[in-house]
């Protein structure tokens, strides 16, 4: 309220105050680089992941056929064989 002259009075809106927020702060360039970093090296894990998985069954394929070789049946063969196979099918749906 603002008084003008001796009788009137005056209203005026009073306004809330602003509230004050600080300012966000900058990055750390270092961190920033960091972060950067480690986002190319987690994507080229990725891609690691994905060889050590044909590592895998690969190693896995070459175990089964090393232990069955010495005195193998047709029925242990016709296994392996199926097995092979998944295996093929697996890696194809996977690259597609």
């Amino acid at each position: 309220m603002r008084q003008v002259g001796r009788d009137r009075i005056v209203d005026e809106p009073i306004e809330p105050p602003v509230p004050v927020t600080p300012p966000e702060p900058k990055p750390d360039p270092a961190v920033s680089m960091m972060l950067f970093a480690l986002k190319g090296l987690s994507e080229r894990a990725v891609i690691e992941f994905s060889r050590l998985f044909t590592l895998l069954t690969v190693a896995s394929a070459w175990y089964l056929w090393w232990t069955v070789l010495p005195n193998p049946t047709y029925t242990q063969l016709g296994g392996l064989t199926l097995y092979a196979a998944f295996l093929l099918a697996i890696h194809y749906l996977r690259r597609r």
